[in-house]
Formats: C-alpha cells, structure tokens, sequence
C-alpha cells in the first residue's frame, strides 16, 4: 500500500467500483484503481481495497468510498474516473454515487462498463427474438448431467462408440444472467449434438423420464440445430469483443476500432451493401436485404432442410427470427454504448498514429472542456498538440509508451516543454472501461475467504489481496519475493505494534522454554514444568510469534 501511495502520489487516478457480498453474507465495496506508473511506462490497474458498507445505497456507498480513499492516503480532488455498472444506485441521474461525486468533483467523468452492456444487449435481443424453447435446451442439456455419475457414464460410453474410443467434453453450464457465457456452452452442444440426440433417445425409454422426451424432441427438431448454427459465429464475434475490454492492459485509442467494427459486421449481415449505412445512426430498416446471407452453416443446414421438405413458411419464420435478431441486438448496442462511444472517440485522438501526423490531428479543446480543463492549461495543451510531431521520437507503435516517453523528454534547459500534454493525455489513458478487475477482485475475495476461513475479518481478507495483488504488480512470488529490511527490522518491535488493543498481562507468565536440566529417559530429556517468576513473555513477543504463523501460511 505504501508502494501505490507513493508510485500515484498527486497525479491523477481512476476507480472502479462494485458492491458484492462474501460467504457470510457482509456486503462489501471492491475497489480497483487505475494510475500511471512513470517508472515503468505502463498503466497500471491493481487491487485498492474491500471495504465492508452498512447500506448499498448511493449514499452509503459514496460515504464508504470517500473513508477508504482518505484511510489509503489518497486526494479525493485528483480523482479523474470511474467505472460502474449499469445499476440505478451507481448512474442513478438523480441520486446516483456519480452524481455525488460530481458536486465535490466538477471533472469527473463516468464510464459504464462496456462488458455488462454488450451482455444486457445480448440478452435483450434473444429474449425478444428467439423462442424460449432453444434457453430451454441448453440450460436443461447441462442439469441432465449436472448430478448423475451414472447418467455422465452412459453418455461416455455412447460417445466412445460412435468416435471410436474419444472421450467427450464436458457440457459447460451457461449462466441464467449473463447470456455471453451461452458462447461456450452452444459450441460445445453443437459438437455434439448427433450423440446428445441419440442419448436423449435412450434415456426416454430407459428411465421413462418426460425431461428426457422433451430434450429429445428439440434435438430431433432441424430448426433448433439451425438457431445454434446461426448464433455461434455471432456469440463468437460479441465475445471477442467482450474479451477485449477485459483484458488487463487493452490499448484505449484502439477499443473504438473494435467496437465499430462489430457493430459494421453486424449492420453487413442484413443491409444491402450500397447502402453504405451509418454503424451508429444509419437506419436499417430502409436498407434491408430481402433475403441475407445469414452464414456458411447455417445457409447449408437449410439447404438440406429444403431437401427434407422443410415447409416454406416454416424457413421464412425461421429466417425472421434471426434477422430479428440482429436488428435487435445492433438497436440494443446503439442505445447502451452511446456515452462510451463518444469518450472513445474523443481518446482515439491521442493516439500515436494522430499525435504524429499533422494531417490527422483533431482539435483537443471539446475533451478537455468536458474535463474541466483551466483555460490557461486548454492554451498550453492546444500549442503543444500542434508541435508534438516536430520532434523526432523513438516509440512509434505503443500509444502508452508514446505518452511515456513525452512525459520524461527534458530539451536543453533541463525542462519538459510538453508537460502539460503529456499529463492531459496520460490522464485519458487512465479511464476506465470494463469492471472486469473489480470483478476479479470479488474472484479473489471468494478464494481466500471461503467456507472454512467464513470468519476471516476484513482487515485480514483486505491484507491478503494486497499482497496477492502487490506481487503480481512487481512479477514477484511469495518464493522470490525479498522483505524489505526496514520492514524486517519493524517486526517484534512496538513500532509494528503500537496500535495493538490487547492488555498487558498483570503478573508473571509462566515459562514456556524447555530445561534440559530433568533427568533423562529414552525419549530425551524432560523438560522442567516449573514455574520461573522471573520469566515472561511480553505481548510484542507473543505478536511476533503471530507474524511468523502468517508469514509460514502464506508462503
């Protein structure tokens, strides 16, 4: 904690927040915060802390944020972003926790997460299209198998004698909330779905079970194999775009690229190509392709349909449905990413590739007016964008980097005459834009604080993750990792321990130390039991034996 104090210091930082509760059931407010490291030349997202909250209202979770900041040692003021969710009590236009924020901080800026919107859209645009039926069967495909050994052996035995001795891979649960884990889950039904069906087929006569002539029915319906064929490269495409947004270190002047070229992708499935139509404000409907090409497998599933006497009527239901599909889930993308897609756009302008060509470069000032920029700062940033190119840098690929670099150049006088570029335009970088960390910190809190540790307090859990989340930040291990010595030299001192509430004892303490002065038997010596007044054992001692029983358990 020490080492993020003085590593963000003064400059600007960002947070990502979210509320979530432990085994115990104690409601807690995960934090994660984002700065710039200058040694490194790397933004950096880590673990801040687990704050337990009494009250998961706006107000209670601004209140509990503001005493972890100041508790870390933090300045409020020089707080540049933050990252929620889509939840009323986060961007609540009223009473939400950024709308008080924004009274002590005018320049805060709010950016929901990209990961939970393009799951909402995705889920809206199913439940609105698809029949409930096709949940159904891939929901119920996994319970069936979910808590049966014997059931589990059946399928494998089916399935080595169809593959010729190949073991099949395990049917993946997809979760009830979040339709992007479907992903997974479909492909691997997809796989298997000549097995599944004859599995199904068995098990309705074997067990007589009426959950088992259901799924078999679906799995003999051709129509519910042409839905899975036609979402798995659409599924596929969204979560790469997901997977994107959560990775650990995404290059923010590029995220724009991905998700314009999705939703292009998207708007080329079911409009006609002359069209030319806007990704963000075209209107489809008066560019719809009468008969779209809806994919490879799918395109030929129906073909072989056709040549089954699959009804005609039944083929253009079929058809708009997943059309239907589509349009909904391209009106869905447009409705949640609108706020992302402009902070976007305007960070793409920073970018190496417009930093560096005076042809491309766009004007800053709307950006940092929207920041709160000071005029005199807006003057100074404006001249330095327009000069930046003239000088001859080494990094030309990495837009991080780049700024890195910009920040420590020094001219002849031994001063920086972009300073106040390169802190506007590290300042951008550091946004947040996907709580995938603050999620993972949750991850983390569920690992270390299970069932058999369920009253571990949340000093103990907080300290934890520090340490987890302090060595990977330094490419260390608990095996390589060296204490510091002044560190070292504080434990078993009163310096470690002044703020420790437990009573000094009253009296003598017997001794706990062996005297090897007994007499001897075949085991060794015996030790003397007796009590020595003179011998006690003062509470630092006793803590720094503490210290040791941590240090051996995390190791």
């Amino acid at each position: 904690m020490d080492d993020i104090r003085a590593t963000v210091g003064n400059n600007p930082y960002s947070l990502l927040i979210d509320e979530s509760s432990d085994i115990g059931k104690i409601e807690y407010l995960g934090i994660a915060i984002i700065y710039y490291d200058y040694q490194t030349k790397k933004v950096v997202c880590t673990f801040l802390a687990l704050s337990p909250i009494e009250s998961c209202t706006s107000i209670g979770i601004v209140n509990c944020l503001k005493a972890t900041i100041n508790k870390v040692g933090l300045d409020l003021c020089n707080l540049d972003g933050i990252g929620t969710d889509n939840a009323s009590a986060m961007v609540g236009i009223n009473n939400g926790v950024y709308q008080l924020l924004k009274k002590e901080i005018p320049g805060l800026i709010l950016i929901r997460c990209v990961c939970h919107s393009i799951q909402l859209a995705v889920s809206a645009a199913a439940k609105i299209a698809f029949p409930r039926n096709l949940e159904f069967l891939i929901s119920e495909t996994y319970n069936w198998f979910s808590n049966s050994p014997k059931r589990l052996g059946d399928y494998k035995s089916l399935y080595n004698t169809i593959n010729d001795g190949l073991d099949p891979k395990k049917i993946i649960k997809s979760c009830d909330t979040c339709w992007l884990s479907v992903s997974p889950a479909v492909r691997r039904i997809d796989n298997q779905w000549l097995e599944l069906k004859t599995h199904f087929g068995i098990a309705r006569l074997s067990e007589r079970c009426y959950k088992a002539e259901l799924l078999h029915e679906m799995y003999n319906d051709d129509t519910n194999k042409a839905y899975i064929m036609f979402l798995i490269p659409i599924l596929d495409q969204v979560e790469r775009l997901n997977f994107s947004f959560e990775s650990n270190q995404p290059d923010p002047t590029i995220l724009l690229d991905d998700i314009t070229m999705v939703i292009k992708s998207l708007v080329n499935r079911i409009c006609l190509p002359a069209k030319n139509i806007d990704p963000f404000e075209g209107n489809i409907e008066t560019a719809l392709d009468p008969k779209p090409y809806l994919g490879h497998k799918f395109e030929n599933k129906l073909k072989e349909m056709r040549q089954n006497n699959f009804h005609p009527e039944r083929e253009f239901a079929l058809r708009s449905r997943c059309i239907n599909f589509l349009q909904n889930l391209i009106k869905e993308l447009r409705q949640r990413l609108p706020d992302n897609v402009k902070i976007l756009q305007k960070m793409s302008q920073i970018s190496i590739r417009h930093a560096l060509n005076p042809v491309s470069k766009q004007d800053l000032i709307p950006i940092m007016e929207l920041m709160h920029v000071s005029p005199e700062i807006i003057d100074r940033v404006e001249f330095q964008w327009r000069s930046v190119h003239l000088v001859q840098w080494t990094e030309h690929e990495d837009t991080i980097a780049f700024w890195g670099e910009v920040a420590a150049f020094k001219d002849a006088s031994g001063s920086n005459p972009f300073k106040e570029l390169a802190d506007f335009s590290i300042s951008l970088l550091i946004l947040p834009h996907s709580n995938a960390e603050v999620e993972r910190v949750f991850s983390q809190m569920n690992l270390v604080k299970n069932k058999l540790r369920n009253r571990m307090q949340a000093e103990m859990a907080n300290t934890i993750l520090a340490i987890r989340a302090g060595l990977k930040r330094h490419g260390k291990s608990c095996f390589n990792y060296e204490i510091p010595e002044d560190l070292s030299a504080k434990i078993g001192t009163a310096v470690t321990y002044c703020g420790n509430k437990r009573p000094m004892p009253s009296g003598p303490v017997p001794s706990t130390s062996q005297d090897t002065s007994g007499p001897s038997t075949s085991q060794g010596t015996v030790p003397n039991t007796s009590q020595d007044s003179s011998a006690t054992i003062s509470p630092i001692e006793d803590d720094f034996e503490d210290d040791l029983d941590f240090f051996l358990l995390m190791g």
